[in-house]
């Protein structure tokens, strides 16, 4: 944690892009996390959306979390998996959709475009 924060606070001084930190398998720890002065946490795929909005509140904005391996499955098994993720957000402020970590190099891009497609209709359908 030490090290992160002195990552921040360092790039802090030299610019003022907003800054996302992302640490894998770290949804224990995101109170501390988003202590450390980034704009934003991503949150990978293995911790609840909804719960880490609970512990780390409006302190920052959250980035995440769809199991990478969802691009893997059929188009219909992916918008349901970004929908679940979305009804967990429950229209919360300060959720960027994305993978809870990267993308393997087997993913069809067809996929990323029925998820990206899922992702804006459901904000459409909803209000959000």
């Amino acid at each position: 944690l030490f090290y992160l924060q002195d990552i921040v606070h360092r790039l802090q001084a030299i610019s003022s892009v907003p800054i996302i930190l992302f640490t894998k398998g770290g949804g224990q720890w995101l109170p501390q996390i988003a202590s450390t002065g980034a704009a934003a946490v991503g949150v990978d795929w293995t911790w609840p959306i909804d719960k880490a909005f609970e512990r780390v509140g409006q302190q920052v904005a959250l980035q995440g979390n769809l199991d990478p391996a969802a691009l893997l499955g059929t188009p219909e098994q992916l918008k349901i998996e970004a929908e679940n993720i979305l009804r967990a957000v429950g229209g919360r402020p300060g959720h960027i959709f994305n993978l809870g970590h990267g993308i393997s190099q087997h993913v069809d891009p067809n996929q990323v475009k029925v998820l990206v497609d899922a992702v804006h209709g459901f904000g459409a359908g909803n209000g959000a």
